[in-house]
């Protein structure tokens, strides 16, 4: 029984000092847990793709800007303008244009930033009661500017100028053209033989000294 008792003594000690061994005797340093991440980055399309996207955006901004200039608003609703046409720049970047000829695209979106501000000024000059011209000269410029480069880069629709009939080749402003002032009228030409003139068979004296017709000569 002495001898039992000895050895499950032994065993338990023998047994304690495994579990400690495990548990806290390894000395080697712990390895984090990393999850690898995926990131996709989105690929720009063609330029082809991206003009047809581009261009669905500008022409339904400008259907909304040939509502202004239609109904003669185009100084007074400047800063809604404005606002249209910096959601065709946000939009247009917010597209993830391709690199292919991307000078010519900056270009045009910078003139079209140009006009934001243009037309940002003239909504501030109206609300002044200010002389807008210096800035309406500025939106001529940027919008030329933006015209230019869309032409070059392949736009159909984007920087295309906007009448006040809605159609393309005009002003956006909404301005009348001055009318063409009339052609003077050339007074009709007088016969000088016809009747109540002063010629010499009119009414009055003739050169002979005779009576002029329906006359009474001297007596």
């Amino acid at each position: 029984m002495r001898r039992l008792r000895l050895f499950l003594v032994s065993a338990l000690v023998t047994g304690a000092g495994l579990t400690v061994s495990a548990c806290g005797g390894d000395s080697s340093p712990e390895v984090p847990i990393v999850v690898p991440t995926q990131t996709t980055t989105a690929s720009a399309g063609s330029k082809e793709d991206f003009i047809t996207q581009a261009d669905a955006v500008c022409e339904e901004a400008n259907a909304a800007i040939s509502q202004f200039a239609a109904a003669g608003q185009g100084l007074t609703e400047a800063d809604q303008i404005a606002d249209l046409r910096q959601g065709v720049v946000d939009e247009l970047n917010a597209l993830g244009p391709p690199d292919d000829d991307r000078q010519t695209l900056d270009q045009f979106l910078t003139g079209m930033e140009q006009t934001v501000e243009a037309g940002k000024k003239i909504a501030l000059a109206q609300d002044r009661g200010e002389d807008t011209a210096q800035f309406e000269s500025e939106l001529d410029a940027a919008r030329s500017e933006a015209e230019t480069a869309a032409s070059a880069y392949g736009f159909k629709e984007c920087g295309q100028p906007i009448s006040s009939s809605g159609a393309t080749g005009g002003s956006d402003t909404g301005a009348v053209a001055p009318s063409e002032p009339a052609a003077p009228v050339a007074p009709a030409p007088t016969d000088p033989g016809s009747a109540g003139g002063t010629g010499d068979t009119g009414g009055g004296s003739g050169d002979t000294g005779g009576t002029g017709a329906g006359g009474v000569g001297p007596g």
